[in-house]
């Protein structure tokens, strides 16, 4: 690396630069933050993703450490969230290794444990890894999940409306109704501290409670199913009803597992939409 740093330095001597590209930027980062303006201050409840990063800003000091997961935490965060201070933002990125956030922050506090160390995570992603609250209780971490619940894989249910019109497999229901595990009494099974929001106007207070209890502490907190810009590239864009690479990705894909029983519903849908 350094001798790629070396040569480049060479080669390229003086930085480049590009006012326009900046300003272009600039300006669009200005206009999206206005179109969000109202959604950060909406009472609504559930709530706003918005109204949570909102008010997670208003409570946290500039240097918490704040990681996230994947689906809206992740994208919201980054688009929306203002960062004041270097290096205190982590994401799995596109990676999109869910599970990630509710463990990396156990890590986060035993490197820096004069930090405030928070996780922002969805529903879906804090299902995959909840016996990290067993670990944090052991070893007494003070950390704070934010469980951003929509009851949903709520980026993937968006983004399989968008292409597909569908929403197969990405929205939690039992008996006909929005299902959610209750993540608060979970935790409190686990010995941790907990609690559920009831009212956009409660997340602020609950918030400070948290931080004051110096001790492992999830917050339930129902939220609102808005999209959020996601970008996509790569393996993300082979199965859209736009690319036509799909119908032969497709085929391929049926051909491949068209013995396997366990696939022949979702074998189904795709040769529905595709074929």
């Amino acid at each position: 690396m350094e001798q790629i740093l070396e040569e480049v330095k060479q080669s390229q001597p003086e930085p480049i630069k590009h006012p326009e590209t900046i300003e272009k930027i600039s300006k669009a980062r200005e206009a999206f933050a206005k179109e969000n303006r109202s959604l950060k201050t909406d009472d609504r409840f559930p709530m706003t993703p918005q109204r949570i990063l909102w008010e997670v800003k208003q409570v946290l000091p500039d240097d918490a450490l704040i990681f996230t997961d994947v689906g809206w935490n992740k994208n919201g965060v980054a688009q929306q969230y203002a960062v004041t201070q270097c290096d205190t933002i982590h994401h799995p990125s596109g990676l999109a290794t869910m599970g990630f956030g509710p463990a990396a922050v156990l890590g986060a506090k035993l490197a820096a444990p004069e930090k405030v160390v928070v996780t922002l995570v969805g529903d879906g992603g804090f299902g995959t890894n909840p016996s990290v609250l067993a670990t944090a209780r052991e070893m007494a971490l003070p950390i704070i999940w934010i469980v951003m619940n929509n009851s949903a894989f709520g980026t993937i249910a968006g983004l399989e409306n968008a292409h597909y019109h569908t929403e197969f497999g990405t929205v939690f229901k039992a008996d006909d109704q929005p299902y959610t595990p209750d993540w608060a009494q979970v935790a409190k099974g686990y010995g941790v501290q907990s609690a559920t929001i009831s009212s956009a106007e409660e997340l602020g207070a609950q918030l400070k409670i948290a931080l004051e209890a110096n001790a492992p502490f999830l917050i339930d907190c129902p939220m609102e199913n808005i999209p959020v810009p996601t970008p996509v590239s790569g393996i993300s864009m082979i199965f859209t009803l736009k690319n036509p690479r799909s119908r032969t990705v497709a085929k391929n894909f049926l051909t491949r597992y068209s013995h396997n029983r366990s696939c022949l519903k979702g074998l189904a849908k795709l040769q529905a939409l595709f074929l």
